[in-house]
């Protein structure tokens, strides 16, 4: 399924204090809800770990995953794929694409605290999602669509090396200890192989024919391992000539790069848990139970395991892969969705895996328990009583103890919710369903169905009646917001965060950002929504 947020913004959690429309406003980041969608992980020479995420830049740990702290200087694309680093500290860090402008590769020379882009002679229109550098400091930069770049000069300038190579998609690239380079495509599936630094390429298919690989990892005695989704794990100890499948063990599609320690011993997660090896991958034991959404692994300096997930940041293991708790500490780059005030100042927030709790004004947060798996939960909102109510991908979910448990209370994919002056609870779902509750979340009722997703809803003071007759007037095509129904955060006395495009909901929200609306006077402020004391 597409994301069914495309146009709904994200939320950035901030503080800002009330003000006239005439003032300035100002705005102070919360710290979390923690965690990211994590799509990178990079242990430097000098032991410090690098974290990319996409939307969310770069963070940077010294304590092996204990804190994190922000990188970002100089960064002016924030979704980052892939890192590298030279064997003088050279850092390089890839970006994503977006539609409107194309990635870039960075580089810093002082421990990632600044950033300056170094994309001269690379593909304007693409991402760059893996990152290589040879024993010689050449770097390599594969992109999605323009293939395989190649610097000589730290970045300065790039050429294309792509003599032999048929796809441009470039899926991973690996440097082996001898300079040998590998490629591989999720484009034609192929193993590609350049023994002259990328100026030529041949195809391998020695045990290998059309693998679909997600990563390489060079182990400390030089072979070469191919994480290969569904095929599981492909060795090599010929310098990438001939490989051989080592899935001794091994259950479940392999979906992230292989970490590797000091000692050589060497962990995979897979769809049914975490595996290690201690005999260069002959064979593999289980070590814990499967977690969901791992995208990336490194070991760090000390041998503990990092891994990156899509919805949990990230997560640490000290004892070979047999536990993994969060280690989020400063990593504030979580998608929130939305966020709501229960009576007593509780403010809670539905974010990219499941719901937040503060009760400091955001100095400290915590997962608000939950039945569900880590969904995507889009919105959120509380009702007189303290009940909270939380829709997202597995429905809506309710909680009467201030968000210590909950209780499935509806159907659906819901992407927004409200509730009216009456007390009445409005859930808003992805195929245009639109439901209402008169009791608390006990039982729903069909409102109407539009033509399209309902991905906002925010009622101000006025009464159900205006709010009913304003969906009774709304068109599939239309969707007109006017003073009555906002796209946004009711905060207090009339104020509302309003994230659209006057005059129509259908357009970019991230683009245009939000605005204050104060007794219907508009003035700017920062992108995303935020938290009002």
């Amino acid at each position: 399924m597409k994301n069914p947020l495309r146009w709904k913004v994200a939320v950035v959690l901030a503080v800002c204090p009330f003000v006239s429309s005439a003032q300035q406003l100002s705005w102070v980041k919360t710290a979390g809800p923690t965690g990211g969608y994590i799509q990178t992980l990079h242990t430097a020479s000098n032991g410090h770990v690098f974290v990319g995420i996409t939307e969310g830049g770069i963070y940077r740990s010294t304590s092996n995953g204990s804190s994190w702290t922000s990188a970002n200087a100089g960064l002016t694309k924030y979704d980052i794929r892939s890192f590298v680093s030279t064997s003088t500290g050279v850092l390089f860090a890839g970006s994503w694409y977006s539609e409107s402008t194309g990635g870039s590769v960075y580089r810093s020379t002082d421990d990632g605290y600044a950033w300056i882009a170094c994309a001269g002679g690379l593909d304007a229109n693409s991402g760059f999602i893996s990152l290589a550098v040879d024993s010689s400091d050449r770097i390599f930069a594969g992109s999605n669509f323009g293939g395989l770049f190649m610097s000589t000069d730290l970045g300065a300038s790039w050429a294309r090396a792509n003599a032999g190579l048929t796809d441009s998609s470039i899926n991973a690239i690996a440097a082996t200890h001898a300079g040998t380079l590998l490629r591989a495509s999720n484009g034609d599936l192929f193993l590609f192989r350049s023994s002259d630094h990328g100026a030529t390429w041949s195809r391998i298919t020695a045990g290998i024919s059309t693998p679909f690989i997600v990563d390489f990892t060079v182990a400390p005695n030089g072979s070469i391992f191919a994480a290969a989704f569904t095929d599981g794990v492909f060795r090599s100890t010929d310098d990438g000539l001939s490989w051989s499948q080592r899935n001794t063990g091994l259950s479940g599609a392999v979906r992230s790069g292989l970490a590797v320690q000091s000692n050589g011993v060497l962990y995979a997660t897979t769809d049914n848990g975490t595996y290690r090896s201690t005999n260069n991958g002959d064979s593999w034991v289980n070590v814990s139970a499967l977690i969901s959404g791992i995208a990336c692994m490194t070991a760090t300096s000390t041998d503990d395991l990092l891994a990156g997930t899509d919805r949990l940041g990230i997560l640490r293991s000290t004892n070979s892969g047999v536990t993994w708790p969060q280690a989020n500490a400063g990593l504030t780059a979580t998608t929130v969705f939305d966020v709501t005030v229960a009576p007593g100042g509780s403010v809670f927030a539905s974010y990219r895996g499941g719901v937040a709790k503060t009760t400091d004004r955001g100095a400290t947060w915590l997962h608000s328990g939950g039945p569900w798996t880590y969904p995507n939960e889009y919105a959120i909102v509380s009702n007189s009583s303290g009940h909270i109510f939380v829709g997202g991908e597995n429905g809506i979910h309710r909680s009467t103890d201030g968000g210590s448990t909950w209780l499935q209370s509806g159907g659906g994919i819901i992407l927004a919710m409200a509730i009216d002056s009456a007390g009445q609870v409005l859930a808003g779902a992805y195929d245009g369903t639109m439901t209402r509750s008169t009791d608390g979340g006990t039982s729903w009722s069909h409102v109407r169905t539009f033509s399209f997703s309902v991905r906002d809803i925010v009622v101000s003071p006025g009464g159900s009646a205006q709010v009913n007759e304003q969906w009774n007037n709304l068109a599939g095509s239309d969707y007109r917001p006017d003073d009555q129904i906002h796209a946004g955060i009711r905060i207090s006395f009339g104020q509302y965060l309003v994230c659209r495009n006057v005059p129509g909901w259908r357009a970019s929200f991230h683009e245009q950002g939000c605005q204050l609306v104060t007794d219907h006077h508009r003035v700017s402020c920062n992108k995303g929504a935020c938290i009002f004391h």
